[in-house]
């Protein structure tokens, strides 16, 4: 399934096929978070259009960026290795798996 990375400078790098270690540099990247430069993400599902960003800050936010009816949520203080693991669902098109976390409404913040 089809998936986009999205780095901490904003680069996207499309993708068809999951390698794990990709997913770890990106999370990596968030190391060198600064006030401009906040998150990095993982885009799948039909389209690309389900967005999962981790914020340097720990949060994890949970967004159809095609959809204004649906409402983004979030996460505070999401552990790497979930995060990794969110993404590699992301990334093979497990959308309901992401749905069924205890996500709060809203960006958080």
């Amino acid at each position: 399934m089809r998936y986009i990375l999205t780095d901490l400078m904003g680069a996207d790098r499309v993708r068809n096929d999951l390698v794990l270690a990709e997913l770890e540099q990106l999370y990596a990247e968030l190391e060198c978070a600064d006030g401009e430069h906040t998150d990095v993400s993982v885009r799948g599902g039909p389209d690309c259009e389900w967005c999962l960003a981790a914020h340097g800050s720990g949060d994890l936010v949970w967004e159809n960026v095609e959809r204004r009816d649906v409402s983004p949520r979030h996460m505070h203080a999401v552990k790497r290795e979930h995060v990794i693991e969110l993404w590699r669902r992301l990334a093979a098109g497990d959308i309901a798996a992401i749905d069924s976390e205890p996500w709060k409404r809203g960006y958080g913040g």
